[in-house]
């Protein structure tokens, strides 16, 4: 196995709580995958037959066809199109390198059998999950209960 793969794998928040014998699974699943700027990770309305995890580079997250509603901010670690695997949904946004960007590419169909065999990864994968959303969760209270001028300070000086 990949000690790379395997830090990549170890680092992401989301995938913390796991046991190390399903991260270790999931490393050894995984596949390397370079993009260029520009290139799309994940493109909106396709099938998620695959999740990435960004091991380094910059993604923007597309969510309309003009470009102009986009979230940055990915950071090493972060998944990209996870829920759209989980779910067997179709991606809802466009995932677009804006560097090079490395990621390990995990199959969603196999990744969803070792959920089903393991409930022990499930309920990992869950409080992981769970993590990322309270944390969000905190960030939007923080940012509707701080007036327009705090929001504004915080991000020029945070």
């Amino acid at each position: 196995m990949d000690p790379a793969m395997l830090r990549t794998v170890s680092d992401c928040a989301y995938l913390a709580p796991l046991a190390e014998e399903d991260k270790r699974w999931l490393a050894g699943i995984c596949v390397r995958r370079v993009f260029q700027p520009g290139e799309t990770l994940v493109r909106r309305g396709a099938p998620a037959d695959s999740f990435f995890i960004l091991r380094s580079g910059a993604v923007r997250l597309e969510t309309d066809e003009t470009g102009e509603d986009a979230a940055a901010g990915l950071e090493d670690g972060d998944l990209i199109g996870v829920e759209a695997a989980l779910e067997r949904a179709p991606h809802s946004y466009d995932a677009v390198a804006l560097a090079a960007v490395e990621a390990a590419e995990a199959p969603a169909e196999l990744f969803r059998a070792r959920l089903e065999q393991r409930f022990e990864m499930t309920s990992a994968l869950l409080a992981g999950a769970s993590a990322q959303l309270r944390g969000a969760v905190n960030e939007i209270t923080d940012l509707k209960l701080k007036s327009t001028t705090k929001r504004l300070a915080g991000f020029l000086y945070g």
